[in-house]
């Protein structure tokens, strides 16, 4: 816990997710779907009688992302002066618009500040993959603050509170509501619990569901603090921003695509669009194009002590550079 304590709790933003399966009845389901979920409870090579598969559908499928669908994302998190706590709210029968907005609110967190991190619990195990899956099969982007599959494991800045919980031991860890009640954590005030999800959800209750979803995300929150021997925050204090209730809240101020190069060390498109785009805003002379070649070369390689890049990345980063702004010159130039 040494090096949590020294993670400024403002950079963390606890996520929340609810899962339902596809259809409400098992019958209901393309027989495609119910042929491969056949195929996964086939145990010793029989596969179980119908009502044996209908009885698993209802009552394990939303577990699995190649099964169920997401209905409910939380957020919570810290404003920039670190004293009060938001936490957005979203939830929908349409996943796809879902998905859309919480890519854009998660991509405007990382933008703001790519140190950013999510935290939630049990989330390696089953918030983040389940997201991402999700994503991946909706045929959309994953947010990056989520894709972290291109880094090392010890490189990775999402936490789990589960994870944490079990102090590099071994085992099951903790229930969140456990966790809450050994930590003196404000539990969940709502009167559903997570297999009531799907009930819930077929009958409509799509708003309860983003509620219990919410004070989730807060919770984990807490534990957080928790963890780091922080106050708590009781739901009452907590500031809500709900699909339905649009509320003004304290926007982080984008970074600029230097700045945001220089940390990450990532020159990605929206990175060479950013600069792109102020470059072209500007007259520039051949002067200066040497100059921010070498600004921007000197930004994405990494000199860090112990972290530095070796010749071999150094160079290839460089090439990277010197051939993005050759198309910038051309581009620039046909412009004239």
């Amino acid at each position: 816990m040494k090096v949590l304590k020294l993670m400024d709790s403002r950079l963390f933003v606890a996520i929340d997710i609810e899962t339902v399966r596809l259809t409400e009845h098992f019958d209901d389901l393309p027989e495609s779907y119910q042929d491969a979920w056949a195929y996964k409870n086939k145990q010793d090579g029989e596969i179980p009688n119908q009502d044996e598969l209908a009885d698993l559908w209802t009552r394990t499928s939303s577990l699995y992302a190649e099964f169920s669908k997401i209905c409910a994302i939380s957020l919570s998190f810290l404003d920039e002066s670190g004293t009060k706590l938001f936490c957005k709210g979203m939830a929908s029968t349409d996943e796809n618009a879902l998905l859309t907005d919480a890519f854009h609110f998660l991509n405007r967190i990382s933008m703001g500040n790519p140190k950013y991190r999510l935290i939630g619990h049990a989330s390696k195990y089953f918030d983040f993959p389940f997201m991402c899956k999700r994503y991946i099969i909706n045929r959309m982007e994953i947010p990056k603050i989520l894709d972290d599959t291109d880094k090392k494991p010890w490189e990775s800045l999402n936490q789990c509170t589960n994870t944490l919980w079990k102090m590099g031991g071994t085992g099951p860890g903790s229930s969140l509501q456990a966790l809450c009640v050994a930590l003196d954590v404000p539990v969940s005030k709502t009167d559903m619990v997570g297999d009531e999800v799907g009930r819930e959800y077929f009958a409509g209750n799509i708003t309860g569901i983003r509620d219990y979803c919410n004070q989730d995300a807060v919770a984990t929150f807490n534990v957080l603090r928790r963890y780091k021997a922080e106050g708590v925050f009781q739901f009452e204090e907590v500031i809500y921003i709900n699909d339905d209730e649009p509320q003004e809240v304290e926007e982080t101020k984008p970074m600029p695509p230097m700045e945001i190069l220089f940390r990450t060390k990532e020159l990605t498109d929206d990175v060479k669009a950013q600069i792109k785009e102020r470059i072209f805003s500007k007259k520039v002379t051949k002067k200066d194009w040497s100059m921010l070649e070498l600004m921007v070369r000197d930004c994405y390689i990494e000199n860090e002590m112990f972290k530095a890049d070796v010749k071999k990345v150094a160079e290839a980063k460089t090439l990277e550079v010197a051939e993005f702004f050759n198309e910038l010159k051309k581009e620039y130039n046909a412009k004239k």
